[in-house]
């Protein structure tokens, strides 16, 4: 194995990185916004986990078993060198590099695929982020004119909004609303006492 360098082993892992994403994208996607299992794995990586992950993680595993198998021989011994280069424990003195260590591979594989989801933005996974950031835009501004119209036979909804609201820092109303308002908030001050 001394005849392989480490970035020849980097090198054949970024290639085979890139066949199981392509794999991945070959399986379709669950959620509307985005088209294949990929896109997915990426926005859960770059946010949080909101699908049921365990199924992401079988589709991770497969997908590195069934890109790794088919590798020639010297190709499993380049990956199986750079995945024992990255193992913290396992003793190089021990290593033996002509055989293949599946579960350090495994892992190390699996830890390269889960980094470039954190990093990798697709179109439609940066549509994804862009949407969620217009519908936190939208939920500021509703937040920010949450009592704009006062419809005074929903009183008790409003009392109770108000007690929700006690972080909001600025409240507009239109000119009429505030005669409404105004009782709104004597009634709550009567209720807290």
């Amino acid at each position: 194995m001394d005849s392989f360098s480490l970035s020849e082993a980097n090198a054949c892992v970024e290639s085979l990185v890139e066949e199981i994403i392509s794999d991945l994208e070959d399986i379709p996607g669950s959620y509307a916004n985005l088209e294949n299992c990929w896109e997915e794995i990426c926005v859960q990586r770059q946010s949080e986990e909101f699908f049921e992950w365990s199924l992401y993680e079988a589709a991770i595993e497969g997908a590195i078993h069934n890109c790794f198998k088919d590798l020639p021989r010297k190709d499993k011994l380049l990956v199986n060198y750079a995945a024992l280069e990255d193992a913290t424990d396992i003793d190089d003195d021990e290593v033996d590099y002509d055989c293949l260590y599946v579960d350090e591979i495994n892992s190390y594989l699996y830890k390269k695929v889960l980094l470039r989801a954190l990093n990798d933005r697709p179109p439609r996974v940066k549509a994804f982020f862009d949407d969620d950031i217009e519908e936190e835009d939208d939920q500021q501004y509703v937040d920010k004119y949450l009592v704009l119209r006062i419809d005074p036979s929903r009183r008790e909804d409003y009392l109770t909004m108000l007690r929700m609201i006690d972080g909001v820092q600025l409240i507009e109303l239109e000119e009429d609303a505030v005669p409404i308002f105004k009782e709104l908030l004597d009634s709550l001050n009567v209720e807290d006492e």
